[in-house]
């Protein structure tokens, strides 16, 4: 996965995507509001996806105290139709992470 602001470009990982935004664990080097190009490839599919994102939150485990990666959330911005269906097909396709014990 890569992310370009205005002035740097950077990669990291991403485990966790909806329809409205991902994480992306990555040093954190962004500000919320800030807003950055990003490009990833689905389980699946070949070809890279463009799209513009925000930043909406920012992981910081030497602040919150935690063993979760370091990161910022986004929230997508404007998906084309073509980025749109590629994640809706993706989200349907693969499994509940959350299981029901009842």
């Amino acid at each position: 996965m890569g992310l370009e602001s205005d002035h740097n470009f950077y990669t990291g990982l991403t485990q966790d995507i909806s329809s409205g935004g991902l994480f992306v664990a990555t040093p954190i080097n962004f500000r919320v509001g800030d807003q950055v190009s990003i490009k990833f490839t689905l389980p699946g599919r070949t070809t890279a996806l463009a799209a513009e994102a925000e930043v909406r939150w920012l992981r910081d485990p030497h602040v919150m105290r935690t063993d979760a990666p370091e990161g910022v959330g986004l929230r997508f911005l404007g998906l084309s139709p073509e980025v749109q269906t590629a994640i809706a097909e993706f989200l349907e396709s693969r499994d509940s992470l959350f299981y029901d014990d009842i």
